[in-house]
């Protein structure tokens, strides 16, 4: 099995979200609102209200289904 490993990063002191080279990220979108992508981006909108974030999926009911009151996600 091969593996990568990444350099340790410098500790700058400097927060690279607001480095001047850096854009801001202001907008997300992710392709599918399954397992992975329903959830992936609620807690992105939920940790970050100032990320506009938009879920997109064939399945209009499965988009249906995040904007009502019932999630259609279960997981015991």
């Amino acid at each position: 099995m091969t593996q990568v490993r990444m350099p340790k990063r410098k500790e700058s002191g400097i927060d690279p979200a607001v480095n001047k080279n850096m854009a801001a990220v202001k907008r997300i979108c992710c392709v599918g609102a399954g397992y992975v992508g329903g959830p992936t981006c609620s807690v992105i909108a939920l940790k970050c209200p100032e990320i506009q974030v938009t879920v997109v999926d064939l399945s209009q009911s499965r988009i249906d289904a995040w904007n009502s009151d019932r999630l259609p996600i279960y997981e015991v």
